[in-house]
């Protein structure tokens, strides 16, 4: 009973190891197929542009708007999934928590 309890768990664990591989693939071609879109618009804009923000007024080029605007949408886009995460590991600590503290009350 003890063995096919095990073989099972061994089975669920190596389709979900090729589950994760295959999405990680996905994942990868998905960030080079935007990189080179990314990279493709940028190139074909190349011209001079005008720049508001707040009091600020400057002229340039526009690849270099698009940069840095992909540039802190990357960062802003890493930070909500590390406060996600974040926010989540605390959540996970917290059922622990009450599921320890419930097994010791028992």
């Amino acid at each position: 009973m003890v063995d096919e309890r095990q073989g099972r768990l061994a089975t669920e664990a190596a389709e979900l190891a090729e589950e994760r591989s295959f999405l990680g693939q996905i994942r990868l071609w998905g960030g080079i197929a935007g990189a080179a879109l990314l990279v493709l618009f940028l190139v074909q804009n190349l011209q001079e542009a005008e720049v508001n923000f707040l009091w600020f007024e400057w002229n340039v080029r526009l690849i270099f708007a698009l940069i840095g605007s992909a540039i802190l949408g990357a960062i802003a886009s890493m930070l909500i999934g590390f406060f996600r995460r974040r926010a989540q590991q605390a959540e996970l600590r917290t059922q622990l928590r009450r599921e320890r503290q419930r097994q010791r009350d028992q």
